[in-house]
């Protein structure tokens, strides 16, 4: 509720001087009342003057210490990019099995009463997310990936080497934390990404979070992200100085950016496209390294078999419309009709407003995206097989698994400590096994196992880090 009648003219106006002054209401979410939050209109190809439903945020802390639900901001999307209504919650989804990712759900907004429209809420990546999820402290680090000015103006968030002056990256990044110090460390990270040391590397980078945000980005074509169109990160640095990745932004997923003239669905976009790509120097580093590459493809395997060749998203994606459907029928603010929504499913929907911009639909883009994976050569390969792992302690953790006759080589991810990153380490073979022994005097311990042959990877557990095998002893 706002004091005024005309409430979206100081909206418009707080955006139109990019101020970081918010207007003032009051908040009632599922009959709880929350006074004197802040709002305000966000976004940047999602707003327009124009557009009768325009994309919110709503800090519940603006002026009074408080939350809802132990969240104090909600990140409103108005949809006027997706027909489907399903592309950004089903890709939130899907990306919370296997990374961090915010939380995601559908809001029926009324405005001093009246219908304003239906929204997905996206949890904020705030510093309560990254002390949550990170531990992270008072010398953590939180940067995003989208350029002030927007990605036309300023340019890609490629983590690109541009030199040690700091004028050049805060023309292409955000950095969310007050620490100028900040810059440095986003500095030190792309100079140690263009190396390519791995000792380096691994130093100051969570790997396997990269390794999955890119083959979730893949998969999914969430184009509009570090994958080809180099925005829609954030990069958190935790009190160990390790970064992590986290997604954001995903309305656009499932092929929803925009594409060559006369292309419609883009099902034959390869896992790595951009790997001989310079301007893409993550996706180098992971693709030119051996190891990182099966981890890749290992990781990339489990997204589709897990989501896609057992058509998962598509009952998840009924299941949304059907939530959907009666608020999107009265929702006459948005960009789209009822009936493209329910046409988006299953077929490609073409935005008249916009030059016939295409949206495929979901299942059509999907059905000709396996069909592709069916024959690409390095989603076919098989990794080892893994079996009877074993844990036990005596002077140290000791951790075995059976493997298949193919494996040549095993990683352990350890740690004994949530406050400590994890520590990587060789296992040693004998016979059909491989094992180790961890010399820690600690009450527990928490794992994850990469094994390789000659020609791809195997994890366990397969969803590593989300899940992880964890002992504790007597």
């Amino acid at each position: 509720f706002f004091q005024e009648e005309d409430w979206q003219y100081p909206l418009h106006y707080l955006k139109s001087i990019d101020a970081e002054q918010l207007h003032i209401g009051t908040l009632i979410v599922n009959g709880d009342s929350l006074n004197q939050v802040g709002v305000k209109f966000k976004g940047q190809s999602s707003y327009d003057l124009s557009f009768k439903k325009n994309p919110l945020t709503i800090e519940l802390d603006y002026v009074n210490d408080q939350e809802y639900q132990k969240v104090d901001e909600f990140k409103l999307s108005n949809g006027n990019l997706d027909p489907s209504w399903v592309r950004e919650i089903l890709g939130y989804e899907i990306a919370r099995k296997y990374m961090i990712a915010p939380r995601a759900n559908y809001a029926t907004v009324f405005v001093n009463g009246t219908f304003y429209g239906v929204f997905g809420n996206t949890e904020a990546v705030d510093g309560k997310f990254a002390k949550q999820h990170f531990k992270m402290g008072k010398k953590g680090v939180r940067s995003k990936g989208n350029a002030p000015a927007g990605r036309f103006s300023g340019g890609p968030s490629s983590l690109e080497y541009l030199g040690e002056k700091t004028a050049l990256y805060q023309q292409k990044y955000e950095l969310k934390t007050n620490d100028a110090s900040g810059w440095q460390a986003l500095i030190d990270l792309t100079k140690v990404i263009k190396n390519q040391q791995t000792n380096e590397v691994e130093a100051m980078l969570n790997v396997n979070s990269a390794i999955w945000m890119l083959a979730f980005n893949n998969a999914l074509l969430n184009l509009d992200s570090y994958s080809d169109f180099q925005q829609n990160y954030y990069l958190i640095r935790d009190a160990n100085g390790l970064f992590h990745f986290v997604p954001w932004d995903l309305n656009l997923a499932f092929d929803g950016l925009g594409k060559k003239a006369g292309v419609l669905m883009q099902p034959n976009y390869p896992p790595l496209k951009q790997e001989h790509n310079s301007k893409f120097p993550l996706i180098q580093l992971i693709a030119q390294n051996a190891e990182y590459r099966k981890m890749y493809f290992a990781h990339y395997r489990t997204i589709i078999e897990e989501n896609f060749y057992n058509d998962w998203y598509k009952e998840r994606a009924v299941f949304y419309q059907n939530l959907l459907d009666e608020w999107v029928e009265k929702d006459k603010n948005w960009t789209f009709t009822h009936q493209q929504f329910q046409q988006n499913l299953n077929e490609t929907v073409l935005w008249t407003d916009k030059n016939d911009f295409p949206y495929p639909g979901i299942i059509e883009l999907m059905v000709a995206r396996k069909k592709y994976w069916s024959t690409h050569a390095e989603l076919l390969k098989e990794g080892p097989t893994i079996a009877d792992v074993e844990t036990t302690y005596t002077n140290g953790f000791q951790v075995k698994t059976k493997v298949s006759d193919d494996a040549e080589r095993a990683i352990i991810w350890y740690k004994t400590n949530d406050q400590r990153p994890f520590l990587k380490a060789e296992m040693n073979r004998v016979g059909h096994e491989f094992s180790i022994t961890i010399p820690e005097d600690s009450k527990r311990i928490a794992y994850y196992i990469f094994v390789e042959n000659k020609a791809a990877g195997t994890f366990y557990p397969r969803r590593a880090t989300r899940e992880l095998v964890e002992f504790e002893r007597e």
